[in-house]
């Protein structure tokens, strides 16, 4: 998605922070979230990450869902200061108007939902919580892969 919005000059290359799903035309993600859907449904042993792959795949037999979610929004906002190189005053403000800006248009595309309900996933997994290695464990875990 981010070589599509650099190679149509919707999202500059050299931008600190990560784009809004509002720089691609909505066509664009239908059909990327339709390919999706569509691999899901005919390919197996696949690993999609996107911010509504899990929504997207309800209802497909043998996939599982899913969702990482950070409880902590100054832990979110340290994250994007460091991955990103911006002080947190920007972090705060990206945060918040990439998020009100693709749920606006999420919505718009599949109606009035709440894309990371848990209902929609088969497990959450707190990042605040847990580490990235007790988060890829706790994943591994889930889907029947065990330790050696």
């Amino acid at each position: 998605m981010r070589e599509y919005a650099v190679s149509h000059n919707l999202f500059p290359k050299n931008s600190k922070n990560h784009h809004a799903a509002t720089v691609y035309p909505d066509e664009f993600d239908k059909e990327v979230d339709a390919m999706m859907r569509k691999r899901l449904e005919e390919e197996s042993n696949l690993l999609i990450e996107s911010d509504l792959a899990g929504f997207n795949a309800q209802g497909i037999p043998g996939v599982y869902k899913i969702l990482l979610d950070c409880s902590d929004d100054a832990v979110r906002i340290d994250r994007l200061v460091n991955r990103d190189k911006i002080t947190v005053t920007e972090a705060k403000e990206h945060l918040i108007q990439r998020e009100a800006e693709n749920v606006a248009k999420w919505k718009r595309l599949y109606g009035d939902h709440n894309f990371w309900d848990p209902k929609y996933y088969d497990l959450v997994i707190d990042t605040y919580k847990n580490g990235p290695t007790e988060t890829l464990n706790l994943a591994l875990e889930a889907i029947g892969h065990t330790k050696r």
